[in-house]
């Protein structure tokens, strides 16, 4: 759990990069019935003030142990140039075919990537990597729960974190809220929990957020709620915690 909590805290301080390429969408899910294909559509965009030399390529990113065998090279067809140049603001579109096996249960999930170099050239060659998503229409099975709740501190503040399990066949992309009550069930602080990085199959994953620096969690019994969902799954769940006496946390059994 040590390496989890330092994810949770590193996702809250990082800072985004400013690309030169930008991709658009970011990510495509599609629901296919077996058998059947689809054409999309990616948008390369050079917002430097340079020209810009891309590669395209694209790579399996998660693939269940049912579909092992459905790689990239069986599902995923990128159309086009693999090297192409971009002036400044000049735009690219990328024709990409995706299908969808027969005999394909859940989902599979690869990546296009794009290798980019300036001119003059860099000292670092930069890659945006946007997420394919296909699922497999009609076998899909949503599930899973929130198997932990943890309350820690963080440099003098209290952090909270919810622990997501996937246990369908298909990924889990939570939104809703963190909420923080006292031991009369008083909501004390709600941190709002935004759609981001999904929970694969058969994974884990960590939502969390930093209680606010106003509220004051005095020593006492509270209890940490989870409130999420994804599409038409609840996640719920809470956990009861004691602030110490010295400002320490101690958690309760999960309910």
């Amino acid at each position: 759990m040590k390496a989890k909590w330092l994810n949770i805290a590193l996702l809250l301080g990082q800072a985004c990069p400013v690309w030169a390429l930008v991709v658009s969408p970011p990510r495509t899910e599609v629901r296919l019935v077996p058998g059947a294909s689809t054409p999309v559509e990616l948008t390369a965009t050079n917002d430097d003030k340079v020209e810009v030399q891309v590669d395209v390529s694209k790579k399996d990113w998660f693939i269940p142990a049912a579909n092992k065998i459905w790689t990239v090279d069986r599902w995923l067809n990128v159309h086009g140039p693999a090297r192409f140049k971009l002036k400044p603001g000049q735009t690219q579109k990328i024709e990409i075919t995706v299908s969808c096996p027969k005999e394909m249960l859940g989902e599979v999930v690869g990546m296009v990537s794009f290798v980019y170099q300036t001119e003059p050239p860099s000292t670092v060659t930069p890659m945006i990597s946007v997420s394919m998503y296909v699922i497999a229409k009609g076998s899909e099975k949503l599930d899973g729960d929130v198997k932990d709740l943890i309350v820690r501190r963080w440099h003098d503040q209290a952090v909270v974190s919810a622990v997501i399990r996937s246990t369908g066949n298909v990924h889990l992309r939570p939104s809703g809220r963190l909420v923080v009550a006292d031991a009369k069930g008083n909501e004390l602080a709600a941190m709002p929990v935004a759609e981001g990085a999904p929970t694969y199959p058969g994974t884990e994953n960590i939502y969390g957020g930093q209680v606010p620096p106003n509220v004051k969690l005095p020593p006492g019994t509270y209890t940490v709620k989870a409130d999420l969902e994804y599409q038409d799954l609840k996640l719920q769940g809470s956990r009861t915690f004691k602030v110490l006496p010295d400002g320490s946390i101690q958690m309760s059994p999960m309910k």
